[in-house]
């Protein structure tokens, strides 16, 4: 399930105001947070966005450890953009026990 919140980066304005979402995680389930830098990974004019990021995260599967699901959506963004990202990347994976 993909939860689109676009805002300021938490820490980069004191007074930022940000949307909350709640959300409960089954047993063996797993968020992932990414900016932009993965989402805007490019080709040309084309974007990996969402639907791409969403893409590599059904291909790594369900069950990956969290350290191998980081790194191949990593590496898919990379190879997308032809090698080179032009945009700082963090990504931040949780999973519920």
């Amino acid at each position: 399930e993909a939860v689109g919140i676009i805002g300021m980066p938490l820490g980069v304005h004191a007074d930022s105001q940000y949307t909350a979402r709640t959300a409960h995680l089954a047993s063996g389930e797993t968020v992932l947070m990414a900016t932009d830098g993965i989402t805007e990974a490019r080709t040309g004019h084309d974007f990996l966005g969402p639907a791409g990021l969403e893409s590599l995260v059904v291909q790594a599967g369900p069950s990956v450890p969290l350290g191998a699901l980081i790194q191949a959506v990593y590496d898919g963004a990379l190879a997308f953009a032809g090698g080179a990202l032009r945009d700082d990347v963090c990504l931040l994976a949780a999973r519920r026990n």
